[in-house]
């Protein structure tokens, strides 16, 4: 048994359970932590049926440009919580968890796509969300009721299904579970094609970039992020691409550069206003 503590106010990480390390192994962690700078992190475990524990100093940094590590997090820590609802059953309080995730990160697999799916329509139903502020539903054209019970089906298996079908969501939730890298992240893609109201074949899990630490999400030829959801703001700001109110806000915000490259069509909030450009 392995474990490791430090003094950063590390948490939330990912995997839980540490696996046995032999030499030359490697194991890759990713969690929080709260506290920045240089902090002692202890390594410690059994040895030859001996205790051993073994001391170092990290840096634990507030730079934030390597936003593909919070996925990769947000990967495994979905994965730990869909193992737990395949295992013990689902409960409001993990499925929800799920849909937080898996929304703010981009992560669209077989499994979390039904359940994203079910609460934005959900939302949109009981006015929570309003129509234009979808990103989800009413993306597949003619075929939408039939791919939605198609995710869900892919859902319950992963849930319940013990055959050989219940044994592929099993080994796709371990290799999410341990992602590595992004394209680990996109864990049974090749079940998420469809063909839009364009009538152009798209991938669902395919449809979303990562920009501020978050999601946003491609509908038909506009970008929308995923804020547009959560927050409800009475600002709203609406302008046209390339004209000069266009260039006035980028040389005033020029944060907002990434989210204006995504294209002519792109809805996003930033510092509590929403904002849509429009060609």
């Amino acid at each position: 048994m392995v474990k490791i503590i430090s003094a950063a106010g590390t948490e939330e990480i990912y995997p839980k359970s540490l696996p046995d390390l032999f030499k030359g192994g490697n194991v890759s962690l990713f969690g929080k932590y709260t506290a920045n700078g240089k902090h002692a992190i202890t390594l410690s475990g059994m040895v030859d049926e001996k205790a051993v524990s073994y001391n170092y100093t990290g840096n634990f940094t507030d730079n934030s440009q390597n936003e593909f590590i919070a996925k990769l997090w947000a990967s495994r820590k979905i994965a730990y919580l869909l193992e737990n609802i395949r295992l013990k059953g689902e409960n409001e309080e993990l499925k929800n968890e799920v849909i937080v995730l898996a929304k703010k990160y981009g992560i669209i697999t077989p499994y979390t796509a039904y359940l994203i799916l079910e609460d934005e329509a959900i939302n949109v139903s009981s006015g929570t969300v309003k129509q234009d502020n979808a990103i989800f539903n009413s993306r597949f054209g003619n075929r939408e009721n039939m791919l939605k019970q198609q995710m869900k089906d892919e859902y319950e298996i992963m849930e319940k299904d013990k055959s050989a079908r219940g044994v592929r969501s099993s080994e796709e939730l371990q290799n999410l579970g341990a992602a590595q890298n992004i394209n680990d992240a996109k864990q049974g893609n090749s079940r998420m094609i469809y063909t839009d109201q364009l009538g152009k074949e798209r991938n669902f899990s395919e449809q979303s970039t990562f920009v501020a630490g978050r999601a946003i999400y491609q509908s038909g030829n506009s970008w929308v992020d995923s804020k547009v959801m959560q927050e409800n703001t009475t600002k709203y700001k609406r302008i046209k691409f390339a004209e000069s109110e266009y260039f006035e806000l980028l040389n005033k915000n020029p944060q907002m550069a990434k989210f204006m490259a995504l294209g002519k069509n792109v809805r996003f909030i930033h510092n509590n206003i929403a904002y849509e450009i429009f060609e």
